[in-house]
């Protein structure tokens, strides 16, 4: 595969004029550094071979004779300042892969959906307000980005991609989610971080493959119980939210790895909290939480927790069963002793009690050249280390 760097449009002409004999079916990447109005001028001689091409930087219209590519499988026109996409790129049948990210496209045409080979969709960064009613016609599409644009909803048709595993749609103004989410069955991550989303429908639970789940920063008050269902799932972010209390439907997801669930209203954790036992990472911190239950001591795959900023003012007894936690921060609560049960976690490299009323420290827990003990020396000097 041969790969050309051009950049000065004489030199475009002289390598065509060269490579004409030469050009055979091989792949052939064209990469460009120029203002293009219309392609045909440029490639007359390489529409049936070039299979991927890139244009960058001053691109402002994608010419409507990018249909005569045939060939092409892939096509990079992001960072460039285009504002719209032509009909005509629905004809390109063996495009597997479209980057259009860092552009100022509002809106893709009808033909866009004719795209049947398309396996992977970039165009994150423009201002794209709406995805075609026909998007479900994407039959192949694996991948897609679309984040920080202006999407305000999702078509209903959304639910037709059958092939979707990704799904990543950061920072738009998506209010809702369409009940048909709950038809994409192959999808492994969904991300709508930073959305206006009020609520997640019950069709979620549909998602039987679905491993990582984020909608932190939305306004999410309760999650479904359907949850419980999304019997892959490793990774859930839903912090900054609303939520006031979690489902106890929430601890039946036995595979579940790592768990956000910081700055919400919560009052208290699941009772069932300890089921969760492959957990490996919970974050509550920034709550409203006054007391962690007994249940927490079955955690047993527990490596990192933080409950910092809450309003707990004692650990339970079941603290000193996270035999493998690693990382400990209970700092800004109300705890007025040291968690003498800190003794029996003999894995714990850094454990930070700050911003507590803790006024005495076991000198031994200091001495721990393994253990970083993070602590208010104004509150805690050497007179009160036990």
């Amino acid at each position: 595969m041969s790969k050309v760097f051009i950049s000065d449009k004489e030199k475009i002409t002289e390598w065509l004029l060269n490579y004409r004999i030469e050009y055979d079916e091989t792949e052939t990447e064209l990469y460009l550094d120029i203002r293009v109005n219309e392609l045909p001028f440029y490639f007359p001689k390489c529409y049936h071979m070039l299979k991927k091409l890139s244009i960058r930087r001053t691109l402002t219209t994608l010419p409507n004779s990018i249909n005569n590519f045939t060939a092409l499988t892939e096509l990079n026109v992001s960072k460039n300042n285009i504002t719209e996409i032509p009909e005509e790129i629905g004809d390109l049948s063996k495009l597997k892969f479209l980057y259009l990210n860092f552009n100022k496209i509002e809106y893709l045409p009808e033909n866009f959906c004719n795209l049947s080979s398309l396996q992977e969709l970039y165009m994150s960064y423009n201002q794209i307000k709406e995805l075609p009613e026909s998007f479900g016609s994407l039959s192949s599409l694996d991948t897609l980005y679309c984040n920080f644009n202006k999407l305000k909803s999702l078509p209903e048709s959304i639910g037709q991609l059958s092939a979707l595993s990704s799904l990543f749609l950061i920072s738009n103004d998506i209010s809702y989610l369409p009940d048909s989410i709950g038809s994409l069955t192959n999808i492994v991550s969904i991300s709508m971080k930073g959305n206006k989303l009020y609520e997640i429908p019950d069709s979620i639970g549909s998602l039987k493959n679905l491993k990582l789940l984020s909608l932190r920063e939305n306004f999410l008050e309760e999650l479904p119980d359907t949850i419980r269902n999304l019997s892959s799932l490793e990774t859930l972010y839903i912090g900054k939210n609303k939520i006031i209390s979690l489902p106890e439907s929430l601890c039946d997801l036995s595979h579940l790895k790592t768990l956000y669930i910081n700055e919400n209203l919560i009052n208290e954790l699941p009772k069932s909290i300890g089921n969760l036992t492959s957990l490996n990472e919970l974050y509550c911190h920034g709550n409203n939480i006054t007391i962690l239950n007994e249940s927490i001591g079955n955690l047993s795959s527990l490596l990192k927790f933080s409950f910092s900023k809450n309003k707990i003012s004692q650990m339970p007894e079941s603290i000193g069963n996270l035999t493998s936690l690693i990382m400990l921060d209970c700092s800004h609560n109300k705890l007025s002793e040291f968690p003498e049960l800190i003794k029996e976690l003999h894995s714990l490299v850094q454990l930070k009690i700050d911003n507590n009323q803790i006024t005495k420290i076991p000198k031994i827990h200091l001495e721990r050249e393994e253990l970083e003990v993070i602590y208010d020396e104004e509150k805690v000097n050497k007179c009160t280390l036990q």
